[in-house]
């Protein structure tokens, strides 16, 4: 951006360029008016973080509630208003790659899954919660199920639970 708060940006038309000098703007003037609050632990790691206003009212607020001992995070809550609005609940396979993910709101809980490749640790697999009662699964295939390959994504395409029919006509395909 220039000192007159316009851009270039090479390759967009002038109206996709106005479109960005005026977002960027808007991005800047919303949160100068708001302050950020980080705290940490002993050892480094982010504990909380607080969004307020500028007289110091809190308007939003994540606080990570637990980790494990090499300090991935294992729990969060959010709170909005000083009501909470989010809590989050993380676990882990012994190899550091994410397990679970429970994301917990008052009207909804989305339980999630994940499942790897025995040797090559690629996810192949993750359920995921559409609503209360429907879960759904991505699946993910590499080399085109060819085992010892570099690891490129060829196929994805979901399984949808009984009575519930898949979102598209056909799986992806790379």
């Amino acid at each position: 951006m220039d000192s007159a708060g316009g851009g270039k940006v090479s390759g967009l038309a002038p109206l996709a360029t106005i479109h960005l000098a005026a977002r960027w703007t808007f991005v800047v003037s919303e949160w100068t008016d708001r302050q950020r609050d980080y705290s940490y632990s002993t050892a480094g790691l982010l504990s909380s973080r607080t969004l307020s206003t500028p007289s110091g009212y809190p308007i939003r607020a994540t606080t990570i509630t637990s980790r494990d001992g090499t300090g991935r995070i294992l729990g969060t809550s959010t709170t909005m208003l000083g009501q909470t609005r989010l809590t989050e609940t993380l676990s882990w396979t012994g190899d550091g790659l994410p397990a679970a993910h429970t994301l917990a709101r008052s009207d909804f809980t989305n339980n999630a899954a994940y499942f790897y490749a025995d040797s090559s640790r690629r996810l192949i697999e993750e359920r995921l919660n559409l609503d209360g009662t429907k879960r759904w699964t991505n699946l993910f295939t590499y080399d085109g199920g060819q085992s010892s390959r570099s690891g490129v994504l060829t196929k994805t395409g979901g399984r949808a639970p009984p009575g519930l029919a898949p979102p598209m006509a056909c799986p992806n395909q790379f």
